[in-house]
This record gives C-alpha cells, structure tokens and sequence, in this order.
C-alpha cells in the first residue's frame, strides 16, 4: 500500500492536473467487509494525496460492471479499481475500449 502510495504522489508531484481514481465494489460499504476494506484505502488516498479526486459504486453486479466500468471512463478517471473478480470479463472488454485509463 506504501508503495502504490508513494507512485500516486510521484506521478502527481510532477503533473499540474488533478488524477481521478475510479472504485467498484462489489458489496454495500456498510457490510465492513471486503468492499469496506477498499472504501477505507479509497478514503485514506482522497485524504492523504493532494489534487487527487475519487468516485466510486457500490453493490455492483458482474453483470452491471461493464456499465459502471464505462461510466468511470467517461467521467475522467485516470485509474480504475474493479475489486472483485466478478467484473474480469467487463474489465476486459472496457479496457479495450478505453486504453488510456
């Protein structure tokens, strides 16, 4: 965690924009779970890192993660987290279409 930590502040230490990382859980937040866990570091990196900005969604099916997946896209975000191996296809397929983030 360190370690992604510090990359994320090099990369945004030497960039004059804002970077956006995207987050989709597969559970409610409030199940103090797997999905809280990452909603956690989600917060500590919004709290912790300048200029940086999040969006995320929770309790998504692997059937709707292509949907949210595209959504991250569009709305900017430069770096997307898909927590549960349940959106492996999606992530995939998205990526194809969105190489950059």
């Amino acid at each position: 965690m360190k370690k992604i930590l510090m990359v994320l502040s090099i990369i945004l230490v030497s960039t004059a924009f804002c970077f956006k990382v995207g987050f989709i859980y597969i559970s409610p937040i409030e199940d103090c779970g797997w999905s809280y866990a990452h909603e956690f570091g989600r917060q500590y990196i919004e709290t912790m890192i300048r200029d940086i900005e999040t969006e995320y969604y929770e309790n998504v099916s692997g059937e709707k993660s292509a949907e949210k997946l595209r959504k991250l896209a569009e709305n900017g975000c430069d770096l997307i987290f898909a927590t549960s191996y349940d959106y492996m296809d999606s992530v995939f397929e998205v990526a194809a279409e969105y190489p950059d983030v």
